[in-house]
């Protein structure tokens, strides 16, 4: 079932078109572009550039989380899966040094000491942070880790188990666990537990290897540990 949005009560888009969609980075970039090279000589201008940034940015959201919620739904489906693999394979990896750059034209406006106490302060810290951590080997890394995380849900989404003569996903047969009947508590759980294993080595190889990648991205930003990198 392809899940669409219902958004209630949006604010009207200034910055895009109402009706834009992301279909490929061709007509991505030039707003991305646009920040970048757009001047700044007001405080006024730099509220409007941020308002008009995290529009985009929002859309840029949104998009990649109705892919994600449209292929964990349905698993089975090859166009949900290629949807996905394609923004984050051919989107994410060009947005990533954009969203850097404008970082660095954000931080080294002069304006910031008129609007700090608006608020700005903690977006002031998040963009520092974002950009101490930022490391250009990273981006296909992060790549490659969402990817790898796909698989695993898919594998894990694709799991099956036959109770009283009738198939269900994991996250259904364990509404069972939860019966009163000791016997249908017990099957259930067995079940589970037995389909979990039939897919226990590729799973376990896939979490290897994300425990790789994710520690790896840690070390190019200079931190021991991928814990550290995140918080």
């Amino acid at each position: 079932m392809n899940k669409t949005p219902n958004i209630l009560n949006r604010e009207p888009r200034k910055f895009l078109p109402e009706d834009f969609k992301i279909t490929n980075w061709d007509a991505l970039e030039p707003y991305f572009q646009e920040l970048s090279d757009r001047e700044i000589t007001s405080a006024d201008q730099l509220r409007s550039w941020f308002r008009e940034r995290s529009e985009l940015e929002a859309v840029v959201s949104e998009d990649l989380a109705w892919r994600y919620i449209n292929m964990t739904c349905d698993t089975s489906n090859e166009t949900y899966q290629q949807s996905y693999q394609f923004f984050i394979a051919e989107i994410q990896p060009k947005i990533a040094p954009f969203s850097n750059e404008l970082n660095k034209k954000a931080l080294k406006s002069t304006f910031w000491e008129e609007i700090k106490e608006e608020g700005y302060a903690i977006l002031h810290r998040t963009l520092e942070t974002e950009l101490k951590i930022f490391r250009e080997q990273n981006i296909p890394l992060f790549t490659e880790i969402q990817t790898k995380s796909k698989e695993y849900g898919t594998i894990s989404g694709a799991m099956m188990v036959e109770l009283d003569g009738q198939e269900y996903t994991l996250q259904q047969a364990s509404v069972r666990l939860q019966l009163p009947d000791r016997d249908k508590r017990e099957t259930a759980y067995h079940k589970i537990q037995e389909r979990r294993l039939q897919d226990k080595d590729k799973l376990d190889d896939l979490f290897n290897q994300l425990i790789g990648l994710r520690h790896q991205v840690a070390k190019n930003a200079d931190f021991g540990n991928f814990r550290d990198f995140m918080f």
